[in-house]
């Protein structure tokens, strides 16, 4: 499983049954790519949120580099406090 962090910048498509949407990411440094979700519970595409989408990248076919959602939650990035927490933590591992 592959974790991306990025924005859902724009919903492009929802089936009417709601268990299947399409959506504009850009993942974190720029990249946009075409997202994908089967679910019904979808997260909304909001330009100011950064997801954390836990998935898979599509590797065949017109799905070819379509990253497939299959969980996501708001992403929020760590404070100095803790980022500091965390390198002392993994330099005792050095």
């Amino acid at each position: 499983m592959t974790i991306v962090i990025g924005k859902l910048v724009r919903k492009t498509y929802s089936h009417p049954s709601g268990t299947f949407h399409l959506y504009h990411l850009r993942i974190t440094g720029g990249r946009f790519v075409t997202a994908i979700y089967r679910k019904e519970d979808a997260p909304k595409p909001l330009k100011t949120v950064d997801y954390q989408l836990h998935g898979y990248w599509g590797t065949e076919g017109r799905n070819k580099g379509d990253f497939f959602i299959e969980s996501y939650s708001r992403y929020t990035p760590p404070d100095e406090k803790s980022e500091l927490a965390i390198l002392n933590k993994a330099r005792k591992h050095i």
